[in-house]
C-alpha cells in the first residue's frame, strides 16, 4: 500500500510509522523538522520529506507524484495548546493539505485523529452519535474540519474515518501529560507531584491498541464514519496514581498530601461500532499500560 502519514514524528505518528513500516508498503512521511527523525526511524519504505502544510505549494508536487491510496492525518499545531490561535491555523492548514489530497491524488481512504474533548465534560458513556459540545476552541476547529471533509466526501471517491481518540499514552508520550509526569516525578524525587482533581475519571486507551485500530483501518473496507477509540472504560486520576506508587512499592496513603480539589468528571467511550464494523477491541488494560509505561521511562532515564 502507498499511505501517507502527516505529523509522523508525534506520539501517535512515530508508532504508526514502525507499525506500517513493512515490506510491500511505501509511505511518506510528512515531519516538521528532519534533524528530529531517529536513526531507528529510517527505512527504504520511508520516505520523510519536511514542509510547511499550512504552504501548499512546499508539498503539492511531490504528494500529486506518490499518489498515496490511503492518508493519515495526524497533524495538529501547538498541542497541548488548545487556544483560538493555534486552532485556527492547525484548521486552515489541515484543510488546504486535505484538499490537496482530495484534488491531486487518487487516494481512497483519508483517517483523520478527532478529540474525545468534542463530547464536552459530561458524565458516562460517550456514543458516536450524541451532538458535540463546544467547550473551547480546539474542539470548535475540530468540528468544523469534520463537518468540511464529510461534506466533501459526499459523492466523492474516497471514505473517511474520523477517529475519537481518549486518552491516550504509553512509551514515548509527552512528558507532561499525567501518567509519564507522575511516574517520573516519584522514581527522580521519590514524591508524587501536586495534581488537581484526582477524583476525575476518564478513558486511558494504550497507543499499542489505538495503532491496531489503525491498521485494521488500511486493511478494512469502511464507509466515512466516526470512530470511538478509547478502553470502554473509565480509571479516576487516584486509581492511575495508586497503580503507579504499586511498581515503585510505595504507600498509596502519600496521595493525601496533595492538595486536590474534587472533580465530578467521569466519561468513557462506547467502543461497539469499532468492534462491530472493524473487529477491533483493545488488549491491554490500564495496569499492563502503566507498567509497560513505567519501564520504558526508567530504562531512558537510567
Amino acid at each position: 500500500m502507498k499511505i501517507l502519514i502527516s505529523g509522523a514524528n508525534g506520539f501517535i505518528g512515530k508508532n504508526l510509522l514502525k507499525a506500517l513500516d513493512q515490506p510491500g508498503n511505501s509511505i511518506f512521511a510528512f515531519v516538521r523538522n528532519r534533524s528530529k527523525i531517529r536513526p531507528e526511524q529510517i527505512s527504504k519504505n520511508v520516505i520523510f520529506f519536511e514542509a510547511d502544510l499550512a504552504k501548499t505549494s512546499s508539498y503539492i508536487r511531490e504528494v500529486r507524484d506518490f499518489n498515496p491510496e490511503i492518508v493519515f492525518h495526524l497533524a495538529w499545531d501547538g498541542i497541548p495548546d488548545l487556544g483560538l490561535r493555534n486552532s485556527i491555523k492547525s484548521l486552515n492548514m489541515s484543510k488546504f493539505f486535505l484538499k490537496t489530497i482530495i484534488s491531486e491524488t487518487n487516494c481512497s481512504k483519508i483517517i483523520i485523529t478527532g478529540s474525545c474533548l468534542e463530547y464536552g465534560c459530561q458524565v458516562g458513556k460517550c456514543y458516536e452519535y450524541q451532538q458535540t459540545k463546544v467547550v473551547n476552541d480546539f474542539v470548535w476547529a475540530k468540528n468544523a474540519l469534520r463537518e468540511w471533509i464529510f461534506q466533501e466526501s459526499i459523492d466523492a471517491n474516497f471514505n473517511i474515518a474520523w477517529l475519537r481518540i481518549f486518552y491516550v499514552y504509553g512509551p514515548g508520550q509527552r512528558s507532561g501529560s499525567l501518567i509519564p509526569s507522575v511516574i517520573e516525578e516519584i522514581s527522580e524525587s521519590g514524591n508524587i507531584p501536586t495534581i488537581k482533581n484526582f477524583d476525575n475519571a476518564n478513558d486511558f486507551i494504550y497507543i499499542d491498541d489505538l495503532i491496531d485500530l489503525m491498521e485494521l483501518l488500511v486493511e478494512k473496507n469502511f464507509s466515512t464514519n466516526i470512530f470511538n477509540v478509547g478502553s470502554g472504560y473509565s480509571s479516576s486520576v487516584k486509581s492511575i496514581i495508586k497503580e503507579i506508587l504499586k511498581i515503585f512499592n510505595m504507600n498509596e496513603i502519600q496521595i493525601n498530601t496533595n492538595k486536590a480539589q474534587k472533580g465530578s468528571i467521569d466519561f468513557y467511550a462506547d467502543i461497539n461500532k469499532a468492534q462491530e464494523i472493524l473487529g477491533w477491541r483493545p488488549k491491554t488494560n490500564i495496569t499492563e499500560g502503566i507498567l509497560k509505561t513505567c519501564k520504558y521511562i526508567c530504562e531512558k532515564n537510567k
